[in-house]
């Protein structure tokens, strides 16, 4: 890998690195605000939305630090990708099938 491309790899590990500790640490400082915003998403049901909240503030950290640390950064990356992909297709903001504008 040569230095440009590192370089800017860093730089954008380091990035998200910066903003998933940084929504952690918001989390965790307003648990209330938190808690409401998952419910406000409807995704999950009712009974599950204490339990994330509660536990993704946790999980954006472990993932902030894990960035920072260089750790399993390929598995991450990759992991990363389905999740987008993941959250598009439940999101579908085009309707039934997200293929239309």
């Amino acid at each position: 890998m040569n230095t440009v491309s590192g370089a800017i790899g860093f730089v954008a590990r380091f990035g998200l690195a910066i903003v998933w500790l940084w929504s952690g640490t918001a989390k965790l400082l307003a648990p209330l605000d938190s808690e409401q915003a998952v419910a406000a998403y409807e995704i999950v049901p009712a009974s599950w939305v204490p339990p994330l909240a509660v536990a993704l503030p946790a999980f954006e950290l472990v993932l902030g630090l894990m960035l920072l640390a260089g750790v399993f950064l390929t598995t991450m990356g990759r992991d990363a990708l389905l999740l987008a992909m993941a959250a598009w297709t439940a999101w579908r903001p085009f309707g039934k099938y997200a293929i239309r504008p």
